[in-house]
This record gives structure tokens, C-alpha cells and sequence, in this order.
């Protein structure tokens, strides 16, 4: 069973951002949740180099692909599929759906006048107006033009897209992002450019020669150009297997593209809609070069990817705007990881080479009312299952994290000084250790989307010699670990 998710196309013009890095973990994380529930995933990251730039420019955005890839790197982030937009399998992909939208829906694209202000940098419009602005992504003055343009209908699938509101509810998450899109449409919609005779470069307009094809369309076809749309014949056997998407991962600025823009191009050329859009709140930046610092903080002090991982996905609010702060990386790692759950780990196998000779301890029977780190770890998982499903890594780290505590507790009253030792003691610590390794494991388990170095590094310390993202989530009994293995060392995972 496949599962197709993608990140939003980054900007090559621009250096890494806090958003591009955000939801490059975020889709990373979805990707391996979704593999541990026994998908097959397809996760497709790509950049925006549309055809050769000159010089200069070309160096630049060279250098900015690069500096996306290193820090995809240091994060773990894993991707089964990159597009570049300068190949010439999109090339061909996007100039096949074009021919493909004049013939099913041939009042959708039209030629007409357009004038306003033009980025030439990265190829966008900024303004319908006469006024001078710059461009709102590379800070550089805007130029006024006027030229023949091809443009989309936008403004005839309104009700279509209202119609698809409605059926699929669930379409744009989270609910306020479906609220705001909703409200959009219904006001009404302005036709949108799709071409442009101001540049040479990118991808020539098929039976024009004269308009090469706007960078925004380009990107949303490499959805369909990144598995195989358009090659023999139709579509490759990938495509045909992996499409409809089942999500796009976007921000704030990509929403009414994604939302909007995307599902009407995709009627046009009547090709099945995505199943989800998600689209997350604003991110700030404490510092205009807070993305790579996020990466220092971690190198410097030794922390690794899963602090970074951690704190984008717990502290960062993906429904409300949210200031990220370096820093902070630091905090966290100290008390949620470091004095957490890595503290926990290394208690509860220092207990079980004390009491239990290096081994994970047979549980003994009990009353339903003692097993409650099981009772809990059932519970837990349905519940993380749903929440991670729903792309709500916050409020799912906020429960895992309640498990750690009650594994605490449970194992510092079991290894209480107690004045008798007798062997009902001695079964009472040996069951607790016993919950605790079973409890650590499934938070090996559970983590593993998000913090995949940490939650290594438990699984083989608990004596597990198979891979963690092998496992399947849904499959695992409580009683994960066989009595009597050899427990190991807690090695630094970062």
C-alpha cells in the first residue's frame, strides 16, 4: 500500500529558511510514522532551478541547493525522491499537461494583457500596481512590464472548488487554513497569469516558443513530474501507482497555491485531486540567520539531530505563528532529553544490572490494576496513532512524554529503601524493571518518526538487534522484548 507525501518545492533563490527546514523535518517525520504503520512511502523534496541562470546568479542558487541538501543532511531528513526543475523529465511533464488542459478543457487557458511589476531575479509577479516595490523575496527592485500572457480561468472553478470544500472537509488542514481558503473562494476568484515573454530562461510554452511557462505552475507540476508523469505515454507505473497524492506538505505562502491554484489546474486537465493538503502556520525568526543557526547550536554543543528534530516538532505551534528561537534547542535538549528520557533509559538499566543480572526480567502475573504502564502504553499508542495521522506532532510528544513520567515514578518507588527484602520485594522491583524496559521500548517505538537517532539507540541498548523502522507499530504486543536478553550500554546517539 503506497502512501505519497511531498514538501513544498524550495526557493533555490533563497538560502535555507526556518520554514523550508521546518517542513522538511515535518515531512520526514510523517514519512517514517507512516512506514512503522505499513505503508510503502513515496516522499518527494525538490528544488526550484528552472532552466540556466547567468553567472553570478547561477553560482548563488548553486550554493543555496547545496545549503538545503547539507542541512537535510545533518537533520536525517530522508527523502525517496528529489526533482530539480531544470530536468528534463519535468520539462517534458509540464508541457505534456499543458497540451493535456487545451484539450479536455479548452476555455480554461486564454491569452491576454498583463501589466505590473516584475522580479526578473526569481521570475515572479509582485504587483498589479504602478508603484515601485521590491520583490518581496530577494529584496531587489521590481520592473514595470507590460506583455501578452497566457492565463488560467481561475475565476470559472469557484464552484467547483466550493463543491470540493464541502465533500471533503478534510481536504486543507488544519481547520483554520480550510476556514480562511473557504472564505477566499466564495468572495471570488481573479484569473492567473501562467506565462511570461519577460525572461528566456525556464520552459518554453508548447506551440509558443515566445512564452516560457511561470515558475508558480512549474512548481506544483513537480508533483506529478517527480513520479513519472507524462513518461511512457501517459504516466510511468509509479505514477499510476502513487497518485493521487495522499499529502503536501506546504507553509503559509504556498496555502492558496496548494489550496486553491493546484486543485482548479488539476480539474482542468481532469487528473484526481491530492486527498490532503497541510499547510502550517508562520514561522519567525529570532535572527535573520536563525536556520543555520539552529544547526550550530546542535553541532557546537554536541546535541545531534534529534534536538533540533525535538524542538521544531514539540515547541513549534504548527496551527498559531510562532517565533523560533535557537537558543531554546539547548533548554530543551537539557530537560525534556538529557534529563528525560536519555536519564530514564540509563536508570532503568543500571536497575536491571543490579537486581536482574543485565537481562530484561520475566514479568510475573499480576492484577489487571498493577499492570499500568501497560494499561498506559495501549492507550498511548491509539492515541499517538491518531494524532501523528492528523500531523499534530505537538500535542503527540506532550503525551509520550506523560509515559516517561509515569515509567519514572513507577520505577523510584519500586527501588525505594525498603526495610524488608524478602522475596516478595525482590518480584515487586523485578516487575517494575521488567515495565520499565517494556515501557522504554515503546518509546523507541513511538519516537522513532521524530527522534530516529535517540530511539536507535534505546532499541540496541534494550538488546534489540533488528531495525526500529522495520517494525510495525500496530503488530507489536506489549511484550515486545524476550525475557532474558542481554541488556547493553546506552551509547551517545548524537
Amino acid at each position: 500500500m503506497k502512501f505519497y507525501v511531498t514538501t513544498q518545492i524550495y526557493d533555490a533563490a533563497s538560502r535555507p529558511s526556518i520554514e523550508s527546514i521546518y517542513r522538511a523535518v515535518l515531512g520526514d517525520a510523517i514519512a517514517r510514522h507512516k512506514r512503522m504503520c505499513g505503508f510503502e512511502v513515496v516522499h518527494l523534496i525538490g528544488t526550484n532551478t528552472p532552466g540556466p541562470h547567468a553567472g553570478a546568479i547561477s553560482a548563488f542558487a548553486t550554493q543555496n541547493v547545496e545549503a538545503h541538501q547539507d542541512i537535510l543532511r545533518h537533520l536525517d531528513v530522508y527523502a525517496t525522491h528529489f526533482i530539480s526543475l531544470d530536468s528534463g523529465g519535468h520539462t517534458h511533464a509540464v508541457q505534456a499537461l499543458l497540451r493535456r488542459t487545451l484539450r479536455r478543457s479548452r476555455q480554461a487557458i486564454y491569452k491576454g494583457k498583463y501589466e505590473g511589476r516584475y522580479c526578473g531575479y526569481d521570475r515572479i509577479d509582485v504587483s498589479r500596481s504602478t508603484e515601485p516595490i521590491n520583490c518581496p523575496r530577494c529584496g531587489r527592485a521590481t520592473t514595470m512590464i507590460s506583455e501578452q500572457r497566457y492565463f488560467f480561468r481561475l475565476s470559472a472553478f469557484r464552484d467547483r472548488l466550493l463543491a470540493l470544500y464541502k465533500n471533503e472537509p478534510e481536504f486543507i488542514q488544519p481547520q483554520a487554513r480550510f476556514e480562511e481558503i473557504e472564505h477566499v473562494v466564495r468572495k471570488g476568484l481573479a484569473d492567473i497569469a501562467m506565462s511570461t515573454t519577460s525572461t528566456a530562461e525556464g520552459i518554453a510554452w508548447p506551440g509558443d516558443s515566445e512564452h516560457v511557462v511561470g515558475n508558480l505552475y512549474s512548481e506544483l507540476i513537480a508533483y506529478l513530474s517527480g513520479i513519472g508523469f507524462a513518461q511512457n505515454g501517459y504516466a510511468s507505473e509509479e505514477f499510476q501507482q502513487c497518485w493521487p497524492a495522499d499529502l503536501h506538505v506546504t507553509g503559509l505562502s504556498g496555502l492558496r497555491p496548494h489550496a486553491i491554484y493546484w486543485p482548479a489546474l488539476l480539474m482542468a486537465a481532469e487528473l484526481p485531486l491530492p486527498r490532503r493538503i497541510f499547510a502550517h502556520a508562520a514561522l519567525h525568526n529570532e535572527t535573520q540567520d536563525s536556520a543555520t543557526e539552529l544547526l550550530r547550536q546542535a553541532v557546537a554543543n554536541d546535541f545531534g539531530s534529534d534536538a533540533v528534530r525535538y524542538y521544531l516538532l514539540r515547541w513549534v505551534r504548527y496551527v498559531k505563528d510562532s517565533r523560533v528561537e535557537p537558543r531554546a534547542v539547548a533548554t530543551h535538549y537539557q530537560r525534556d532529553l538529557a534529563g528525560g528520557l536519555e536519564d530514564l533509559t540509563k536508570r532503568a538499566l543500571s536497575a536491571a544490572r543490579q537486581y536482574c543480572e543485565g537481562r530484561v526480567p520475566s514479568p510475573s502475573l499480576r492484577p489487571k490494576s498493577k499492570q499500568d504502564i501497560e494499561i498506559c502504553v495501549a492507550d498511548l499508542r491509539a492515541e499517538v496513532r491518531i494524532l501523528l495521522d492528523a500531523q499534530n506532532f505537538t500535542d503527540a510528544l506532550a503525551k509520550i512524554w506523560s509515559l516517561i513520567a509515569k515509567i519514572e515514578t513507577r520505577l523510584s518507588d519500586a527501588l525505594a529503601p525498603e526495610e524488608s527484602q524478602d522475596s516478595a520485594d525482590a518480584r515487586r522491583v523485578s516487575d517494575a524493571v521488567h515495565d520499565a524496559c517494556e515501557g522504554i521500548a515503546w518509546l523507541g517505538l513511538l519516537l522513532n518518526p521524530i527522534l530516529p537517532r535517540l530511539a536507535a539507540a534505546i532499541w540496541k541498548a534494550l538488546g534489540q538487534t533488528t531495525q526500529l523502522e522495520n517494525q510495525l507499530i500496530d503488530e507489536i504486543p506489549w511484550s515486545c522484548l524476550m525475557p532474558g536478553t542481554p541488556l547493553g550500554n546506552f551509547a551517545q546517539h548524537g
